[in-house]
Formats: C-alpha cells, sequence, structure tokens
C-alpha cells in the first residue's frame, strides 16, 4: 500500500511555504498574539484524488482563517473552532548530517 505524503508548513521570516500533499502554496505570514495571518496564498491547482482533496480543503481553509496557534514540544498546533491541525518540526539537516 502506498503511504500518502505529509502535509508540511514551513515558516521562514514573513514568509510561509505549505504543502497539503497534492498542491503547494507561498505567501506572507504574520505571527502576533498568538493568531496567524496569511495573505492570499499562491498555490498549485493539481486535482487531487479524494481523500487528499477533502483534506487539502480543510487545511487550506485553516490556513485562510487566520487561525488560532500554540507550539508545544516541537509541534505547532493551528486551531479553529472545532478544527485542528498538528505539526512535527522537521529535525534541522544542517544540525543531523
Amino acid at each position: 500500500m502506498k503511504v500518502p505524503p505529509r502535509a508540511t508548513l514551513e515558516i521562514r521570516g514573513s514568509r510561509i511555504s505549505v504543502f497539503s500533499g497534492c498542491n503547494t502554496g507561498n505567501g506572507s505570514v504574520r505571527l502576533a498574539d498568538g493568531r496567524m495571518a496569511l495573505s492570499p496564498l499562491a498555490t498549485t491547482r493539481r486535482a487531487c484524488a479524494e481523500p487528499l482533496a477533502t483534506f487539502e480543503n480543510r487545511y487550506f481553509k485553516l490556513l485562510s482563517g487566520h487561525p488560532d496557534f500554540l507550539t508545544d514540544d516541537g509541534m505547532l498546533i493551528l486551531f479553529a473552532g472545532d478544527d485542528s491541525l498538528r505539526f512535527r518540526r522537521a529535525a534541522d539537516s544542517a544540525a543531523n548530517p
């Protein structure tokens, strides 16, 4: 069975790059007072098979809704209403050759 790709989120300065497992997106981000405010994302437009298409819709909708966020033990948690996503911090490739 093929393992589905993992969604990612990378913030560098005021820029954000995201990957839903199907499409990528880039934009600007501002983090303040526990909220994440993103500009509209410039995204690729690949057609995604289910169930990835449903996940992608949820992921991009959460990001565009200026979610609240918190960090806890190497995890970034985004949440808005009853929806949330968790991201594990990637190992620093420079520190782990």
